[in-house]
């Protein structure tokens, strides 16, 4: 089978990519650089087809899913909070882009398509949340996910085209294409340059998190499967729901000192949701990580460049 990747050399893609090709699928990567790095493309240890071109460009698309079987769908333009600021950008990049893709991807006649959404769609919510739970998107970039799920939807009923959502908890972890826009994340390198450890609210809000090779598999598991097709998964572990607080007392644990933490109780911390997972789990797909042990392995990777990051 021929996958196309969008955004490949991103976060989850730098992850996904190897265990594609380790699994001898051809793999095409269609992406633009705007928020990765070319120097991920390093890291793949086998040949790909690569298309330097954006998920708008109707050309760069048609021309990326030459030959493609099947599409996993990554690219987007991610970060809730900053979307605030790019409302525009956010919804022509997430919105209109996967519109263009999922048209040509019926015009190429694709056997399936695999779109990266978001549990953030789900906003604020005062109960365990599944599948059936009303979305309610509180910022563009949730917004954005949750239309671009209903165009998925619409091509799925219209056209034939055999699609999967799948709503991924918070990532965190190590990858050649991290980023930094994530909580843990960006928990780790404060800590290690000795930066306060910033909560939006009372640190009481609830998020659900998933380890990027988690979720890399996930997206494997998405694409073998049948019992995905034509269907709505959240991806993550219910052993791994977390009220923000708790993942800072995980951080001391870790450390075993004292880490300066600031509470900034008059900004809205956005989000709050506590997912449940049993859907997925009934297909026999499980996390194999988790945050605790993601947090010390954050903390050894930059644990080794830390003079060079004071």
């Amino acid at each position: 089978m021929h996958v196309l990747v969008t955004g490949g050399c991103g976060y989850i893609g730098s992850e996904l990519i190897p265990l594609l090709l380790e699994r001898s699928y051809d793999v095409t990567i269609l992406d633009n650089f705007s928020l990765s790095s070319p120097s991920v493309l390093f890291y793949f240890k086998k040949n790909i087809n690569f298309v330097f071109g954006d998920i708008r460009n109707k050309d760069d698309v048609r021309s990326a899913l030459k030959d493609c079987d099947a599409v996993i769908h990554l690219a987007a333009l991610t970060g809730a909070d900053e979307s605030f600021n790019a409302k525009e950008r956010t919804f022509d990049i997430n919105l209109r882009g996967t519109e263009v893709l999922l048209e040509a991807s019926v015009s190429a006649e694709v056997k399936k398509f695999i779109f990266s959404s978001s549990c953030n769609i789900y906003g604020r919510q005062n109960r365990v949340i599944s599948e059936n739970t009303k979305p309610k998107p509180r910022n563009p970039y949730a917004e954005s996910k949750h239309l671009a799920e209903e165009a998925c939807l619409k091509y799925q009923q219209n056209y034939g085209l055999v699609t999967s959502i799948l709503r991924l908890s918070t990532l965190y972890g190590y990858a050649p294409g991290i980023r930094f826009n994530l909580v843990i994340n960006m928990f780790a390198l404060y800590a290690l340059t000795n930066h306060p450890l910033t909560i939006y609210g009372d640190g009481t809000n609830w998020r659900p998190y998933i380890h990027v090779k988690d979720a890399a598999r996930a997206f494997l598991f998405a694409l073998e499967r049948r019992d995905f097709e034509n269907d709505v998964f959240n991806v993550g572990s219910n052993r791994e729901n977390y009220r923000i607080r708790d993942i800072v007392a995980l951080f001391k644990d870790t450390f075993k000192k004292n880490l300066q933490v600031v509470y900034l109780r008059e900004r809205d911390p956005g989000p709050s949701y506590r997912v449940d997972f049993s859907k997925i789990e009934k297909t026999g797909f499980s996390c194999k990580r988790s945050v605790k042990n993601g947090i010390k392995e954050l903390i050894e990777k930059f644990s080794k460049i830390k003079g060079k990051m004071k």
